[in-house]
């Protein structure tokens, strides 16, 4: 009988890091493709909250590419998306007919 017991090892934690910063961005959008998030290489961002402030139904999706067929949720107007995931990639979105407003808000970490 062999007994192989592993020797403790103090894990490493990486501290837990709180937005303390954020910004807000209003965006028209037209029935065309528009980056309403950048894509974000340092990975600070902590969420996202797309809000619909227009009169007409808007479409986004996490990624570059939006389409009537492609895309991650409709925002009817007063409508919100809040995403705690911490996605760091573009966000792009477009109306789905007529012009309308999206507000952005991204938490980040200024490091």
């Amino acid at each position: 009988m062999t007994l192989f017991n592993i020797s403790p090892q103090a894990s490493q934690q990486q501290p837990t890091s709180f937005s303390n910063s954020n910004t807000t961005v209003s965006f028209s959008l037209t029935t065309a493709t528009t980056t309403i998030a950048p894509d974000r290489p340092g990975r600070n961002r902590k969420g996202a909250i797309l809000y619909n402030a227009g009169t007409a139904n808007a479409i986004f999706n996490l990624g570059t590419t939006v389409s009537p067929t492609i895309f991650t949720a409709e925002l009817l107007p007063g409508g919100y998306f809040s995403d705690p995931s911490g996605w760091q990639g573009p966000i792009v979105a477009r109306a789905t007919s007529s012009p309308t407003v999206i507000n952005v808000t991204e938490p980040i970490v200024i490091i």
